[in-house]
């Protein structure tokens, strides 16, 4: 999401609890060869070679009517020392907007039952405003994930609450959702940096699918996330591509030729040359660099492995 879609869809009492799905995204990481040397022309031939897969799929794809400009923001993960968050299937994110004192703290509880992420009720309490989203994720090899997350803004200006940086905190402004968490852990843990610096994150809208036989077409946003650490021109670690079939305020039905064709034009996309990293799953998988996790914790949901 874009920091000017998260300006104009922060809403001030939504609640967080809906078992509609509103969002089927597909992601895969992709191997940083084509990358590392000229990041701005490996996106471009890497999405030539998407509209030519697209083409052989009967996928329609575009390029954006205006060149885009990417989002730049800051993201920090932030956990206890032994990812007790992690654990119980939660994960804590805070995103900076570039130039600007605002930011975003999000949390999502992620897991591969429906009825189980459908269950967690995150509706906080304080922010300045909130939006809350219930999503399908499909990363390679056909893994799903549900996911119940809600975003916070935060305006950053004096007295205003700042990032929470204990689970008894973070609990007040998720007691539903994470309140029982804090209470097995102990509230008076505290949260930090699961990496030791900060990322920067590019996100690019670089076009549009359109999937579906023509006259009834459904469009997925294709967008490519790079994160880079500690500054805008720091290594590359990561890059993501995506695209995501949206639906505000009803449930994201698509058909069941969409879907198959969806589905073939993601297995195909796998198969492309020096195409995706199998050793990441999904960038938080690749921030928390696979650790194990804690073994003392007893209340971990199927979420928590990922």
């Amino acid at each position: 999401m874009g920091k000017g879609d998260q300006d104009k869809k922060c809403k001030p009492k939504e609640p967080c609890r809906s078992e509609i799905i509103d969002c089927r995204e597909y992601k895969i990481v992709l191997s940083l060869k084509r990358f590392v040397k000229d990041e701005a022309k490996g996106r471009k031939r890497f999405w030539q070679e998407v509209k030519a897969l697209a083409k052989a799929c009967s996928v329609k794809a575009k390029d954006p009517k205006k060149p885009a400009k990417p989002d730049v923001r800051t993201v920090e993960f932030l956990d206890t020392r032994k990812f007790d968050l992690r654990c119980a299937g939660f994960v804590y994110r805070v995103r900076g907007v570039e130039n600007k004192k605002s930011f975003y703290a999000t949390l999502k509880y992620r897991s591969p039952e429906h009825r189980l992420s459908a269950a967690v009720d995150l509706t906080p309490k304080g922010g300045d405003g909130h939006e809350c989203k219930f999503e399908l994720d499909i990363t390679p090899t056909w893994r799903q994930m549900y996911s119940r997350s809600c975003t916070l803004k935060f305006d950053g200006k004096k007295g205003r609450p700042s990032k929470p940086h204990t689970m008894k905190k973070l609990a007040r402004i998720f007691p539903k959702g994470l309140g029982p968490v804090a209470g097995i852990v102990g509230g008076g843990k505290k949260l930090q940096p699961v990496r030791p610096y900060t990322l920067w994150e590019n996100s690019l809208e670089i076009g549009c699918l359109s999937f579906g036989p023509k006259g009834a077409r459904v469009k997925a946003k294709a967008v490519l996330n790079a994160w880079r650490m500690c500054s805008k021109k720091g290594p590359l670690l990561v890059e993501e591509f995506s695209f995501d079939f949206k639906h505000r305020g009803k449930e994201c039905l698509i058909s069941p030729k969409v879907e198959r064709q969806a589905a073939r034009f993601f297995q195909l996309l796998q198969q492309l040359p020096n195409g995706y990293d199998p050793s990441a799953t999904t960038k938080t998988n690749f921030m928390y660099g696979g650790a194990k996790l804690a073994p003392t914790c007893q209340f971990a949901g199927p979420g928590g492995g990922d």
